[in-house]
């Protein structure tokens, strides 16, 4: 198996919703970001084996500051949007 890596771009849009995001493995977030000034989307860049036979999926969703966040929830990055501000979380493994 080759252990080149590489940083992929995953879009999670801002919509009150969970949004399944599928990863090689091993994948590390490297920056959580709005490109462009977009406020309708948050972009999630991981550095990832591309080339890896395992695939996960995580659940994802963007927050708005002072909205509740589930417990067990695992915090993965903040972008800003101005006047907003929006905070990637994961959904807990169990």
């Amino acid at each position: 198996m080759s252990t080149e890596r590489a940083v992929f771009k995953y879009e999670i849009p801002v919509d009150d919703q969970w949004h399944e995001i599928a990863m090689p493995l091993p994948a590390k977030v490297l920056h959580v970001a709005c490109q462009d000034g977009a406020r309708g989307t948050v972009m999630v860049w991981a550095e990832v084996t591309p080339s890896g036979a395992e695939v996960s999926s995580r659940a994802m969703r963007v927050y708005g500051t002072g909205h509740p966040v589930p417990s067990g929830a695992v915090y993965v990055g903040t972008a800003l949007a101005s006047p907003f501000v929006w905070h990637v979380y994961a959904e807990a493994i169990s």
